[in-house]
């Protein structure tokens, strides 16, 4: 079995939180970058190239922000103004 590699932008800013796995190669290098930093510092242009032996988690991280539920109503702006 192959060793898991964290993507060192993850690493470098705890802000992010736990760090991602990488599963991107640089397209120079051996390099490995999670999805949002490999597009963050090459651009959507660059090939592809899958890091040996990854496998996806068997469970996705939760979202940062909960998104709105379907129960929610948005806000409206009045359509008539009274004086």
């Amino acid at each position: 079995m192959s060793e898991i590699k964290l993507c060192p932008d993850c690493v470098a800013d705890i802000l992010l939180g736990t760090p991602s796995r990488a599963r991107w190669l640089a397209p120079y290098g051996d390099e490995a970058y999670c999805s949002m930093h490999f597009i963050r510092r090459f651009g959507h242009g660059e090939p592809l190239r899958r890091v040996d032996g990854y496998e996806p988690p068997p469970v996705l991280k939760p979202a940062a922000v909960p998104r709105p539920s379907a129960r929610q109503k948005k806000a409206t702006a009045p359509t008539s103004v009274k004086a």
